[in-house]
Order: structure tokens, then sequence, then C-alpha cells
């Protein structure tokens, strides 16, 4: 593997700071207090993570999150329980949600943008930091604000199993299970990515020539990893983890009451294109992208179509 070039590097040293520069101006340029509102996302972390903390049992485990109070009681082991230390509870949290999304851009520039060209890889970049997740979280501690820390190395590691001919290591699988699980705790809502993760797997390695029993162990290892993981990390509520699934898969951004899921997906899109105009921008280019790494590709080889392939 060769060494990314300055311009590469610039682009990744420039994402992976983006979110501690916005952590650095919205605790000491432009601070936002601590405020109790009626639909306040960070109020029931505060509070779960505090029952956490004193060892009383949970009374909200929406997405279920436990992983993020988990965090959250640590941080108060530091930043101290107390009414006149919840800023400062929040400050570090925020600080520890920053320099986790730092950790998992870095992680997926090291690890599918090193070898590809200056304009795949801030193209890449640009796609990543254009998810409204990614910057609206920064100055939030929640499920949300990890999503890119446990999900985005997860995808990453995935996709150099996919860009690899050899049969993938049981270590590297068992790492994506364990993310995947991860995920799962912090957000039930990134079911889709664990479940595309699993149907990729089953389709390459049905197509993979090499003995039945090793397939079934490489998917047995992710499974076993992502379920062993999701179950410890939601251990303090498994009890009610039936419902919660439940809840889940039955709400209507899921299943609309309406019945008319195509309708209510065509809304859905008008509205998030009508609010975010770089989703278009970033959207016509990964298409300019695909048709250009098309054409390259019939005439200089599959290596123009990985590019395409990792800039998507």
């Amino acid at each position: 593997m060769s060494r990314p070039g300055a311009g590469n590097r610039a682009v990744f040293f420039a994402a992976a700071t983006i979110p501690l520069a916005i952590w650095i101006a919205f605790t000491f340029v432009v601070a936002k207090p601590y405020f109790v509102v009626e639909d306040d996302a960070e109020s029931p972390v505060y509070y779960s993570a505090r029952l956490m903390h004193e060892g009383k049992p949970q009374s909200y485990i929406s997405p279920p999150g436990t992983p993020i109070y988990e965090i959250g009681s640590l941080i108060m082991s530091i930043s101290g329980t107390g009414p006149g230390d919840t800023q400062r509870f929040f400050d570090i949290a925020h600080f520890v949600a920053a320099l986790a999304t730092s950790f998992g851009i870095a992680v997926f520039c090291r690890l599918c943008l090193r070898d590809v060209p200056f304009g795949v890889a801030a193209l890449s970049v640009s796609t990543v930091l254009a998810w409204p997740t990614v910057i609206s979280f920064i100055d939030y501690v929640e499920s949300n604000s990890f999503n890119v820390a446990f999900g985005l190395p997860t995808l990453a590691l995935f996709w150099t199993t996919l860009s690899d001919e050899q049969e993938p290591a049981l270590w590297k699988l068992a790492l994506i299970g364990a993310g995947a699980g991860l995920s799962l705790a912090s957000k039930m809502n990134t079911l889709p990515i664990a479940l595309a993760i699993f149907i990729c797997l089953c389709v390459r390695e049905v197509a993979r020539r090499s003995e039945w029993k090793r397939k079934w162990v490489r998917i047995l290892v992710f499974c076993t990893a992502m379920l062993a993981i999701f179950l410890i990390a939601t251990s303090s509520v498994f009890g009610r983890l039936p419902d919660l699934l439940l809840i889940t898969l039955t709400r209507d951004t899921v299943l609309p009451a309406n019945g008319h899921a195509i309708s209510t997906l065509r809304q859905s899109a008008a509205r998030l294109l009508q609010a975010n105009p770089m989703l278009i921008l970033v959207t016509a280019g990964v298409i300019v992208a695909a048709l250009a790494g098309r054409r390259r590709s019939d005439h200089n080889g599959p290596t123009e179509s990985f590019d395409f392939q990792t800039a998507t």
C-alpha cells in the first residue's frame, strides 16, 4: 500500500479536524448554555447516564442508546453529578462525541481512500461531511452523535473485504460484526445497514469458490460477534428489548399508518431535497463520477472502477 499524496493528506486532516473545530467554536467562542426544553434529546441521555452512574434501573431505553449512557456514566465520574456540574458534563460529552467522530472519519480515510486520486478522496470525504447528522450533532450528545464513530469504521472495514480478492480474515469479520452490534445498541435505525452487510456477505460467500464449511464459519463469525456485542451493550435493559424492537419496526417512518409507503417515501424525498440543496450537488457529482468512471474503466482496467465505487 502506497503512501497518500500531500493533497490527500490535507483532505484527510481537514475532514478529521472539522468535528473538533466545531466543538471548540461552540464551547469557547459561541458557547451553548445548558437548558431543558420539552423535547430536548440531551435530557434523557443525561438522566439515563446518571441513573446508570448511580446503579439504578433505566427508565428510558430508546433507541436503546445504552452505550451512550455508559459513556455518560464514565464522564460523570470526571465532571460530577451535582446541578452545578451539568454544564461541565455536557462540555466533556460534546468533546468525546467530536473526538469519536474525528476518529471514525480518520479510520475511513485510512482504510478506503489511501490509494485513490485526490478528486476521489475529496468527493468521498465531502459525501460524509454532507450527511446532516455529522455536523448537526457535533454540539449535541445522544445516539446520533456517535453514528459516525461506530458505523463509518465498520462500513470502511467491510469495504476492504469487498475490494480484496482473498478470503476475509476471521478477525476482520469479528470486528465488523462487533461494530454492527455496537451501532445497533446505540441506535436501532442502523438495522438496515447491519442487514445490508449481512446480505452482501452471504451473497459474496455463496459466489466464492471455497468449501461450504468455511463459508458458514465466516458468516457465523460475523453474526455471533454482532449479536454478542449487542447483547452485552444492552444487558442493562435486556428484558425490554422485544418491546423496543417492536416499537422501532412499527413506527410510521418504517411502516406508514396510512399504508401508502411509496407516497410517503416520495413526499419525504421531496422535503429532503428542498431542505438540503447540498445533497443535490453531491448526488450530481456522484452521477458525473459514475459516468466518467464507467468510461475510463473500459480502457484502463478495473482500477478506475474501484475508484468510483470508493467515491460512492
